[in-house]
């Protein structure tokens, strides 16, 4: 993902950017573009066996190391998908509208969409 970091004295081309516990670095950010002094942009890559928690975000330059007691960074475990059980009701009279439930696991408001297939069907997620 590409992120991007505002603070003071970034370093073009001398400046380096990780997520870290309070020991050790677990991410770190390449492609590090200093835009200005106060501007950076990279790509940061989570590997999937960081834990989930909140990581300080530790940036480096010659003129030193910011304080871990800046920003932090959350890192999440995916989500798991969504699983479906039961549809009621299992059928419909074509031309009608009718309203139908979904059963199942990890169906998140906002978040899971509903594709049916075949032609003709239309969708309504309700909240």
């Amino acid at each position: 993902m590409t992120v991007t970091l505002t603070g003071s004295g970034f370093v073009p081309g001398a400046t380096s950017v990780s997520l870290t516990d309070t020991q050790t670095s677990v991410a770190s950010v390449s492609n590090v573009n200093v835009t200005s002094s106060t501007s950076l942009t990279g790509s940061l890559t989570i590997p999937a066996s960081t834990s989930p928690d909140d990581y300080y975000v530790s940036v480096s330059t010659p003129n030193g190391t910011s304080s871990r007691f800046g920003p932090r960074f959350g890192v999440f475990q995916p989500l798991a998908p969504p699983g479906i059980q039961n549809v009621l009701p299992e059928r419909g009279i074509a031309g009608t509208t009718f309203t139908g439930t979904i059963i199942g696991a990890n169906l998140l408001n906002n978040v899971t969409s509903v594709i049916v297939g075949g032609g003709g069907v239309t969708v309504t997620i309700l909240d």
